[in-house]
């Protein structure tokens, strides 16, 4: 409970610490959480594209080509 009190030459007693003093704490603490939010969404999406496969990937390399369908369904005919 000892606080430190200085006295003007008024005789008015003033607090040594101002209610925003810790403001800049505050302003770091919100760009680094919002920093540390971006930077999660951001790993999440880069590491959803990793996991996608091409639903098209089989029919692109299976290595027939349209005219080996046709003939191969004329075959079947």
């Amino acid at each position: 409970m000892n606080r430190t009190l200085l006295t003007s030459p008024a005789g008015t007693i003033s607090h040594s610490r101002k209610p925003y003093d810790n403001a800049h704490f505050f302003i770091l603490f919100v760009m680094f959480f919002y920093a540390f939010l971006a930077m999660t969404l951001f790993k999440c999406f880069v590491g959803s594209d990793e996991e996608k496969k091409d639903p098209y990937e089989e029919f692109i390399n299976s290595g027939q080509t349209s005219k080996q369908y046709l003939h191969s369904f004329a075959m079947t005919m």
